[in-house]
């Protein structure tokens, strides 16, 4: 296999190639008869009318044979599989498929037939347009690229190289339609509140600081959305929410983003009770209309999120496992009795 840079240096001059045949690897605009997933759901209607289908996407496999070449192309909808005949569209077209990598955006024209094997397939009449040519190849052994440095730092890397990444894009956008929908029904306000702030509030947490040159002071990023949220309900706006874009300048990892998305809401006139029976109402809803169903499998573990849901009393649960009321503890007895239970607690630990 060739290196990497000898690689690149071979796809550039099959870029020139490409221009020199006065065609334009890089076109504003590509016209389509159908997404790839059209032509599968509809493939029997298409293949019954013989009607000409023109498709666009990333070739993800070339496999020559010959006088004929099998490749599977990718859209974002779904994939198909090619099929290239010199005998069906001339040499001189076939030859042009020396000019197509994996990797490239190409452009196909072809009838729809189902091969001895029973699947799906576009044979070409023309040889693929190429309309968007990769001058980078994709990583070895792309197909589940594991390199977790490589997923994070490079995501469309992963979204290319893992279907799950991709799914999870699809996964949370669907999750925030669901959480929009159900708020939005019982009556709360979708409000955007500041990301820079004067007070760092809403948490305990270290705020990234940036400086506003106009006023001479600096500012912080929000590390949470509580306080404006608040402020909204004393003026008058009795429910609101926010999906915020928070930032916290601590440790990271791949679980633990110094930038992530929560969800805050408020609402006037109602206490905690009043909250756990809305986030059941919540979670009854939302859950089977993103997973299909109440109960998940998460890790291996069954999760079952079919209501009513069991409440349990702080108190009650925290003296049961330390084996002794500890409403009226001071806060150095509870950090003892922490500390005999095998429970590691800082002298400035309190009992909040």
């Amino acid at each position: 296999m060739a290196e990497p840079n000898d690689e690149i240096t071979t796809r550039r001059q099959r870029l020139e190639h490409i221009r020199a045949r006065d065609i334009d690897p890089y076109p504003s605009t590509v016209r389509r008869t159908h997404t790839i997933a059209e032509v599968i759901e509809n493939f029997e209607r298409i293949l019954e009318q013989k009607e000409t289908v023109t498709i666009a996407g990333r070739i993800l496999s070339l496999r020559p044979h010959g006088g004929s070449t099998f490749a599977n192309i990718s859209d974002g909808t779904g994939t198909i599989q090619l099929y290239v005949k010199a005998d069906e569209i001339g040499e001189d077209s076939y030859q042009k498929l020396e000019d197509i990598d994996i990797a490239d955006f190409v452009s196909c024209v072809g009838n729809l037939f189902l091969t001895k094997r029973g699947e799906k397939t576009l044979l070409l009449n023309a040889a693929p347009t190429v309309i968007s040519k990769a001058l980078r190849p994709l990583p070895e052994k792309w197909h589940g690229l594991s390199d977790i440095e490589q997923r994070y730092r490079k995501r469309y890397l992963d979204l290319i190289a893992n279907p799950k990444a991709k799914e999870i894009v699809y996964l949370r956008a669907k999750l925030l339609r669901e959480l929009r929908t159900f708020l939005d029904g019982k009556g709360y306000l979708e409000v955007d509140t500041p990301i820079l702030q004067s007070i760092p509030g809403g948490a305990n947490a270290r705020p990234f600081v940036t400086h506003h040159n106009t006023l001479n002071v600096d500012l912080y990023l929000r590390i949470a959305p509580e306080l404006y949220l608040k402020q909204l309900l004393v003026g008058g706006i009795p429910k609101v929410y926010e999906i915020a874009r928070c930032f916290r300048n601590e440790g990271m990892d791949p679980t633990h983003n110094p930038e992530f998305t929560q969800i805050e809401m408020y609402a006037a006139y109602e206490n905690y009770e009043d909250y756990m029976r809305m986030v059941e109402e919540l979670l009854s809803a939302v859950v089977p209309a993103i997973c299909g169903s109440l109960i998940v499998s998460v890790d291996g573990q069954s999760i079952d999120f079919t209501p009513p849901y069991k409440r349990v009393d702080w108190n009650e649960t925290l003296n049961a496992a330390l084996g002794e009321k500890t409403q009226n503890l001071s806060d150095d007895n509870l950090r003892k009795l922490l500390k005999k239970k095998g429970v590691d607690a800082e002298p400035s630990d309190g009992r909040g």
